[in-house]
């Protein structure tokens, strides 16, 4: 027999079942690291070609716009929004979200583009996006913006 399940003096407390076992538990920690880096990496990837995929996405629906094919364009940009806010994409979603609007407008639905663009303005402010939401508001008729709504009296 190559050894015994105790230990034994010859080995200092350490035979070759007790050897084999221990090297066998720190294989499959590793392996159960290196699985969970890889499932990690998996994921890292799939979040990254999907972003890659919704800029594609945002890039084609803009050209429908140049096209004037607002209903498709339209629904291609719909889904962008939460897709891009998501991914901690703030100008791109205010893009999509600012497109939309244009295509609502475009399309005569001037209520609904106006209060796409008027969420443009107060969700993502500072951006190009939300400048041209306010010019594309001012030229709608809308007086009265986000950031410019007058408080109530005291």
């Amino acid at each position: 027999m190559l050894g015994s399940w105790k230990p034994n003096s010859s080995s200092r407390g350490w035979n070759v079942y007790t050897k084999v076992s221990c090297c066998l538990v720190a294989a499959l920690a590793l392996a159960a690291g290196c699985a969970e880096r890889a499932i990690y990496d998996a994921h890292l990837l799939q979040a990254r070609t999907a972003l890659a995929d919704a800029h594609k996405d945002l890039d084609e629906a803009i050209a429908l716009v140049a096209q004037l094919r607002y209903d498709e364009a339209a629904d291609r940009l719909s889904p962008l929004v939460e897709t891009f806010d998501a991914a901690d994409d703030p100008a791109r979603a205010a893009e999509a979200m600012f497109w939309l609007a244009y295509c609502h407008e475009k399309q005569g639905r001037t209520d609904r583009a106006a209060t796409l663009y008027e969420s443009v303005i107060r969700s993502y402010p500072g951006t190009p996006a939300a400048r041209q939401a306010a010019d594309r508001l001012s030229r709608l008729g809308s007086t009265t913006f986000p950031s410019q709504t007058p408080s109530p009296p005291r």
